[in-house]
Order: structure tokens, then C-alpha cells, then sequence
């Protein structure tokens, strides 16, 4: 039996090389996920938004005047991962990172001329609410059980509650998932010279140094 092996010039191979690479290119385009632009009344953009097929949703927002505004992304209808915001000049203004809508590691604050204002980090953690159906309010307990703070009903403060329910109507004691200040925060001035320090454990302030 004889095989023919045909040879190919490098101006085939090349070819050859161009028109996969397209297909990949195509492949590739097909499987990114849907995007949107919005825009002001004057035309310039407003919101960029762009769904990977994961169903992450990632978007740019921009102020009237066309400059970057904000960036995050929305994992489950919540704020996760990374989480910028800019000054109107251009330059970052706050930077940090969310988990679960929460603000989670470190965070930094910065002034207009790029200098770093704040810097701390965040941890969540789950601290046992109790409804007090006579104050109309819900109570947030430590591990100790003493009463540590308490809001009113149904306020802003209590939009991620999950709920356990006593007799199928009224909930009477559930975890609420906090952003806590931990460990060292420091505040510069725009030198970058620390003038103030927090000592912060779980949420607890323990001491400060000022500078």
C-alpha cells in the first residue's frame, strides 16, 4: 500500500493558521454573554453591562459627563467581588471587595490626588437576631447574648435577613450577616502620614491613636 503525504508551503500552513484561528475567534464570541449599553437623555453613556456565561453580571456605570463612575459585579442579585468608584476627574476614589452584598478584606479610601485617606478591612460574620415583639424592634445579640444594638422593623438596615419562623407567621430568632470593621484601620492625611489609627476587634472598637 503506498501513502501520499502531501507538503504544504508555509503560505498554506499560514492560511491554514489564519482560518482557525477565525474559528476560534467565532467560537469564542458566541459563548460570551449577553451585553447591554443605556444612555443619558444627551446620548452619552450611562450603563454598560455585560453577563458572562456564568450569569455574573458586570457593569461600568458613567457619570452625565462621560466619566467612569462606578464598577461592580452582581453574583445572585448581590454585590460580589471587586467595587470601584471613581472621582469625577478620573481617579479612584474607593476601592474594596464584596462578598454576598457585604463588604468583605480590605478596603481603601483615597483623596483626589490619588493618596490614600482610609485603609481597613472588613470581615462578615452572623451575629443572632431577636425579635421583641413589644418594642417593635429586632435586637442584635453577641455571643454572650447581651443586646449589642437594635433597629426598628422592617428598616433598611434589616434587608438580608433570614428568617426562621415560629408557628408559621411570626420569625423570633434568626442570624443577620454584618460587615465588621477588624483589626487595624489607619487614616492618613494627603502626605500619606498616618494621623489616626483604630484598633478594631469584630466590630468592636478597642482603642485609638491619634497622631
Amino acid at each position: 500500500m503506498v501513502y501520499l503525504i502531501k507538503v504544504y508551503s508555509i503560505k498554506e500552513l499560514m492560511k491554514g493558521l489564519v482560518v482557525l484561528l477565525v474559528m476560534v475567534a467565532f467560537s469564542s464570541f458566541r459563548q460570551i454573554a449577553a451585553s447591554k449599553k443605556e444612555y443619558y437623555p444627551n446620548g452619552e453613556l450611562m450603563c454598560e453591562t455585560v453577563v458572562n456565561p456564568k450569569g455574573e453580571i458586570h457593569e461600568k456605570w458613567y457619570s452625565l459627563e462621560g466619566q467612569l463612575h462606578k464598577i461592580y459585579t452582581i453574583v445572585e442579585n448581590r454585590h460580589n467581588g471587586p467595587f470601584i468608584e471613581y472621582f469625577k476627574h478620573g481617579s479612584i476614589k474607593m476601592y474594596g471587595f464584596y462578598k454576598a452584598n457585604k463588604k468583605d478584606s480590605t478596603w481603601v479610601v483615597y483623596y483626589p490626588s490619588g493618596m490614600p485617606k482610609a485603609k481597613g478591612n472588613y470581615i462578615s460574620e452572623i451575629r443572632i437576631a431577636k425579635l421583641n415583639h413589644e418594642m417593635d424592634s429586632v435586637q442584635i445579640l453577641n455571643e454572650a447574648n447581651d443586646v449589642v444594638n437594635s433597629y426598628q422593623l422592617f428598616s433598611n438596615t434589616l434587608d438580608s435577613l433570614i428568617l426562621y419562623y415560629f408557628d408559621d407567621s411570626y420569625p423570633v430568632v434568626f442570624p443577620l450577616t454584618y460587615s465588621l470593621k477588624d483589626g487595624i484601620w489607619n487614616y492618613m492625611d494627603e502626605n500619606g502620614n498616618i494621623t489616626r489609627q483604630e484598633h478594631w476587634d469584630r466590630g468592636d472598637l478597642i482603642q485609638i491613636k491619634n497622631y
